[in-house]
């Protein structure tokens, strides 16, 4: 075989790889309306389906639900609850997964409130690229040190606007509002094939930190407390949900955490709660506390209180310098 015929071979396996369907994505899922002992379901064969759901299922046999205890619909629910769900089950499927949002049927004959969530590959839709800030020109001044910057490169994750594909890989879960209950239809359309991106092995997918669950965050919230360090966190975490979080991750819930907490203080203190952005004091607090081997101590007062000595530097001392 020639070189040509064997790159030619090669082009060709590696378009095979980026057009795939699982074998499977398992779901844990009620046995029935009545009964909340979990069975599990393979989510592919359910999808690809012709057929339009117009409404609430006809007979609870008709669709698979979740177990009872997921009886919530809000933004804060479908996003740590519902969504963590399945997209642990598209992780073990070799892919990551969103969740697009909430779309509620605007049909007249639909009961009010029902309606369902999107969940897609992360792939499903472009990577929107940032637009470059513009530089005048006239106020660029001569010299070795006005180089230009820059700007750091990455590889985006989601497909490229004009180059690459979107994966069609999606699914819905639905809401009934009359039993507060989430189901998956044994039929729907959607798509379990993916396009423009090969299957990649369950450890390499990157875990979403709001997929780990309520649950696993305070817990992790809670040891955080302790100054307990980032990667052991983490271990914890993986290990009650087998999702593996990064070390900013972690620390990006540990500064929520400070400043939820410092808020809550402040609150306490005068019921003053700042709006915007925190204060360079406050960002410097969160880094040491955020840093178990930092210890520090932070001394509290108001700007008219005796018992404190301001310190400012004299103009006139400017003044002499600048003159010498």
């Amino acid at each position: 075989m020639s070189f040509f015929n064997q790159v030619q071979l090669l082009d060709a396996t590696v378009e095979d790889t980026l057009t795939w369907t699982p074998d499977s994505i398992m779901v844990d899922v009620a046995t029935s309306f009545t009964d909340d002992t979990t069975t599990t379901i393979d989510l592919v064969p359910t999808l690809g389906h012709k057929t339009k759901i117009k409404g609430l299922p006809k007979s609870p046999d008709d669709v698979y639900w979740l177990p009872g205890y997921y009886n919530a619909n809000n933004a804060m629910y479908r996003e740590h609850y519902i969504a963590p769900k399945f997209i642990a089950a598209c992780k073990i499927a070799g892919f990551s997964l969103a969740m697009k949002g909430w779309d509620k049927s605007k049909g007249k004959d639909v009961t009010q409130g029902w309606g369902w969530i999107i969940l897609r590959c992360t792939r499903g839709r472009h990577h929107i690229e940032p637009k470059e800030q513009e530089q005048d020109e006239e106020t660029v001044e001569e010299g070795p040190t006005t180089a230009p910057t820059k700007l750091k490169k990455f590889r985006a994750q989601r497909p490229l606007k004009g180059e690459e594909d979107t994966c069609k890989c999606q699914f819905k879960v639905f809401f009934d509002p009359t039993s507060n209950r989430w189901y998956l239809p044994k039929r729907q359309g959607g798509n379990a094939s993916h396009l423009g991106h090969p299957r990649k092995d369950p450890e390499l997918v990157r875990d979403r930190a709001t997929a780990v669950g309520v649950q696993a965050t305070e817990d992790a919230i809670m040891q955080l407390k302790e100054h307990i360090n980032s990667n052991q966190v983490s271990g914890y975490i993986d290990q009650k949900t087998g999702m593996t979080l990064e070390y900013h991750q972690i620390r990006h819930i540990n500064k929520k955490r400070l400043q939820k907490q410092m808020l809550i203080n402040l609150e306490k203190i005068d019921g003053n709660v700042p709006e915007g952005e925190l204060s360079c004091a406050e960002k410097l607090i969160n880094n040491l506390t955020a840093n178990p081997k930092y210890s520090f101590v932070v001394l509290y007062g108001q700007y008219h209180d005796n018992r404190l000595t301001i310190c400012q530097r004299s103009k006139k001392a400017s003044m002499l310098a600048d003159t010498e």
